[in-house]
């Protein structure tokens, strides 16, 4: 087998595991196939492109995934996300569960107005709706780390940074402590560095004690502006 046809074969497998994983949870999915993009329910396109590099685990696969919608994020929503297992089907599964419930959930319910009222906050005399995803624990805790606790640190720092004549904001948090006691995160708010943010996730991860090589917490958030502000804002 050439180089060429396995890596499309990888593709093709990437992407009928995806198809089917997304119809499952009950959206309509097209496929664009000279470009392997998919299209659901009209709206959402999902891009895709798997990271080949020979120093990579052999049990590993590592995707960039880039979430388009034409009008409230144009340019993408990026996520960079690993998949393990022994066999490839198994790593392509790992990466895409990974996917559909930190990215691909919180998007798709941001969309149709599903959310967690108790999450709800006014910012400006607005009314935003969040979506949060799973929260993403990596290494050994001391004690339990609660679904919301990230987004909780944030939220009063949010109501004054969301712009309320742009229907979606989303919030990419990550962050992680070496056994060094080295601090290495990000926190994007619409794709761009929010410096303050990191800082407070800094100063949070930094109490706690690292058990192994490393602990790491990820959570990804959208937010939907109430959908009654639509006329008054325009």
């Amino acid at each position: 087998m050439n180089e060429q046809h396995q890596t499309n074969s990888e593709e093709i497998l990437l992407v009928n595991i995806l198809i089917q994983r997304i119809i499952d949870l009950g959206y309509d999915v097209q496929l664009n196939e000279e470009e392997l993009i998919l299209i659901i329910n009209d709206q959402l396109q999902i891009e895709f492109r798997i990271i080949r590099n020979p120093n990579y685990a052999k049990e590993l696969i590592h995707l960039m995934v880039n979430t388009v919608h034409p009008i409230h994020f144009s340019e993408g929503i990026m996520e960079s996300l690993v998949g393990i297992g022994i066999t490839l089907e198994e790593r392509i599964i790992s990466a895409i569960d990974n996917y559909i419930t930190s990215t691909f959930i919180p998007i798709s319910e941001s969309l149709t107005d599903t959310h967690s009222p108790e999450y709800d906050f006014m910012s400006d005399s607005v009314l935003w709706h969040p979506t949060l995803s799973d929260l993403r624990i990596q290494g050994e805790y001391n004690q339990e780390v609660k679904g919301d606790e990230l987004y909780l640190l944030l939220v009063d720092k949010l109501e004054t940074v969301l712009n309320s004549n742009q229907k979606f904001h989303w919030l990419k948090m990550y962050i992680s402590k070496q056994k060094s006691g080295e601090i290495i995160g990000d926190c994007l708010l619409d794709n761009e560095p929010w410096d303050n943010g990191l800082e407070i996730l800094s100063d949070y991860i930094s109490k706690y004690k690292v058990l192994s090589e490393f602990i790491g917490i990820k959570q990804f958030v959208v937010f939907r502006r109430c959908d009654k502000y639509d006329n008054t804002l325009l």
